[in-house]
């Protein structure tokens, strides 16, 4: 496995593939590594020739002050950072590609927009300033196929705009959301949830599979108050509950398309999110 700490260096080496007529496929990851990013992982090895994962970072760049972010940066690399390495060995990365955000997103314009904190109030990003940031990855790791997990709805919608708007030839694969046996969707969150906080927490993913479940659907006001209500039963805080458009996250009254219900909430101070597409 080939580990790439600097921005020059990652896209040269990339320009390398390119010339080698070798494809690239792109995991882009914010470290803390778990089995639903390595599943990604796979797909990605059956489409591409060469896999790069890529640590970021970006939430907490975007988020942070410059002090905190170096703070979080270099707790990662004393506690989480060989144990991400040896995942990726394990699972035959070809590249581990781990850069600082100073270096990565130098210059990064801010991209002001509400989007994603309307829609999606529990995701770290305020904004999509993001996006910019993202673009910065495409261009150098310059991937012919990336991969993004279901879970991440919000946050795959707009860089599917991005790339689509854009018009580069990046394939992107939308793969299921991997989850425990239990149910419960990879995340690296799961770490903090006690026994007790991980069987509530449950509760948000059997709420929407009694949704998916349904034979005839009633309005979307009621199916919002029983997910609701089955949350709040399990000792959680819901965040936010969404019913929209599969295709334009336009939200919906009444389900009569392909769609999706995405709910998250809170079990002490730990966050939970997930969604199930259904179709109508």
């Amino acid at each position: 496995m080939k580990i790439i700490e600097s921005t020059s260096e990652m896209r040269e080496y990339s320009q390398k593939l390119k010339k080698d007529g070798l494809t690239i496929g792109s995991v882009g990851t914010e470290g803390f590594l778990h089995e639903g990013h390595m599943s990604l992982v796979k797909i990605a090895q059956e489409n591409s020739d060469v896999v790069v994962l890529d640590i970021t970072h970006a939430n907490k760049y975007l988020t942070c002050s410059p002090k905190e972010y170096k703070k979080e940066l270099e707790t990662y690399k004393k506690t989480t950072l060989k144990n991400d390495k040896e995942i990726c060995l394990l699972n035959k990365v070809n590249v581990f590609f781990a850069s600082s955000m100073e270096d990565l997103y130098l210059d990064t314009p801010a991209l002001n927009s509400n989007l994603i904190k309307s829609q999606h109030p529990t995701f770290p990003i305020g904004s999509l300033d993001f996006i910019p940031a993202f673009y910065s990855t495409l261009r150098i790791v310059i991937p012919d196929v990336i991969l993004l997990g279901e879970k991440d709805l919000y946050q795959n919608v707009a860089l599917k705009s991005l790339i689509n708007r854009l018009g580069l030839p990046i394939k992107v694969v939308i793969a299921p959301t991997a989850r425990d046996p239990d149910g419960l969707a990879f995340s690296s969150r799961n770490a903090f949830l006690t026994k007790v906080q991980r069987e509530r927490a449950l509760s948000v993913y059997k709420s929407l599979q009694e949704v998916a479940e349904l034979t005839s659907y009633p309005p979307v006001k009621e199916l919002r108050r029983k997910i609701f209500n089955n949350i709040k039963n399990a000792h959680g805080s819901v965040c936010h509950i969404d019913v929209a458009c599969a295709e334009t996250m336009a939200p919906l009254d009444v389900i009569d398309r392909r769609a999706v219900v995405v709910a998250s909430a809170t079990f002490d101070k730990v966050t939970v999110w997930d969604n199930i597409l259904i179709n109508a």
